[in-house]
């Protein structure tokens, strides 16, 4: 095993080959953190410590920085095996305590569109790090390259803690039909929305919480009660047991979200898009509110 670079989106991760202790900054890649840092510096990055880590985690502060480069910010982590730095705009940047960056499949009601140019300039400073970085880390293929199925593999290869080093679906499923697997069912990660046993390899649905929209799938599971669904279009989802559900006809008769819910929702949505001069989107959910108007007066 040799030291490895992975990007996944905006993030970039070092993964060191020989580890360090915990807690101190005495790690064996400490260099190549501080190299990092003066790269980027001579890129013009302001980095710093990071203040609220400074001031709601004082203890583990040392091992957190931020950086700003315009409107372009970063976010750096060191740990005994690993440098993190993750990219992106100041406006997404959250102001939680331990700060992240709101992304857009996850937090669309947070996240802010950003122009062509702003999501250029946060690409040219991933791979200028990335470059960069290569010269003490082999450069690993990337999670969004990968297959879903490639991708859960590899997931396995990573931590074999979890289904005893799994080099297939088959050999999960083998493994959690085994007797090492009865730790599961009795925290009843093995039990979907209507307490049934799940299987790997079986075909479950569940419903996306952002588009209301009922999806179905292949399931395989994938650490404690969150399941792998491996959808029909090759996109693979992560979703809880007790989302998970077996199809009953009756469903298609029943709403998931009232119109006047799914109005304010929208409403709220479109304040934001205005806020951020996204015309074009709203421009599409505005017509969406005229239909579930009109659906609602029928009522």
């Amino acid at each position: 095993m040799s030291n490895t670079i992975r990007q996944y989106k905006n993030n970039l991760w070092l993964n060191f080959e020989q580890r360090g202790e915990n807690f101190t900054l005495s790690v064996p890649h400490k260099n190549v953190w501080d190299s990092i840092i003066r790269f980027l510096r001579k890129r013009g990055w302001k980095i710093t410590e990071n203040p609220s880590y400074k001031e709601h985690f004082n203890s583990i502060s040392k091992y957190h920085k931020i950086g700003f480069k315009g409107e372009v910010t970063l976010l750096m982590e060191i740990t005994p095996i690993s440098i993190k730095i993750e990219f992106g705009n100041k406006k997404n940047l959250s102001d939680s305590r331990a700060q992240i960056f709101w992304q857009k499949e996850d937090a669309f009601e947070r996240y802010h569109q950003l122009t062509y140019l702003q999501e250029k300039a946060v690409e040219i400073e991933i791979f200028k790090t990335k470059s960069y970085c290569q010269k003490w880390c082999e450069l690993e293929k990337c999670d969004n390259e990968l297959s879903a199925i490639e991708f859960i593999l590899d997931k396995e290869s990573r931590n074999t803690h979890i289904h005893g080093g799994a080099k297939s679906l088959d050999e999960i499923a083998l493994y959690m039909e085994s007797e090492y697997a009865e730790e599961y069912q009795s925290k009843h990660n093995l039990r979907d929305k209507n307490k049934n046993l799940i299987y790997c390899g079986e075909t479950k649905f569940f419903i996306d919480y952002r588009t209301k929209r009922v999806f179905k799938g292949i399931v395989y599971h994938n650490i404690n009660n969150m399941w792998w669904v491996l959808l029909p279009d090759g996109v693979l989802r992560n979703i809880a047991c007790f989302e998970l559900f077996d199809w009953n006809p009756a469903y298609a008769n029943k709403r998931v979200l009232g119109d006047h819910h799914q109005i304010k929702l929208l409403d709220s949505i479109t304040e934001k898009a205005l806020k951020d001069r996204d015309y074009k989107k709203v421009s599409k959910i505005s017509s969406v509110i005229e239909k579930l108007r009109k659906e609602a007066s029928h009522v």
